[in-house]
């Protein structure tokens, strides 16, 4: 996402909490958890509070 995406950094870092929204309402559908689950862990430090918020919300939800 981040060497596709021509956003600048703070817009992309909040994009990144939708999608991470759409993992959450997915993730019993998802086969390949454990690249989702690093995405979600490295968005833990994100520069947006709203990204990090959504990623904490997400590791505890599914206990990652």
């Amino acid at each position: 996402m981040d060497k596709r995406c021509g956003f600048p950094e703070k817009r992309k870092a909040l994009l990144k909490s939708d999608v991470i929204e759409l993992f959450s309402e997915f993730y019993v559908q998802i086969d390949n958890k454990v690249g989702v689950n690093e995405f979600v862990k490295s968005e833990l430090f994100s520069i947006s509070p709203r990204t990090k918020k959504k990623a904490m919300e997400f590791v505890r939800k599914y206990n990652i």
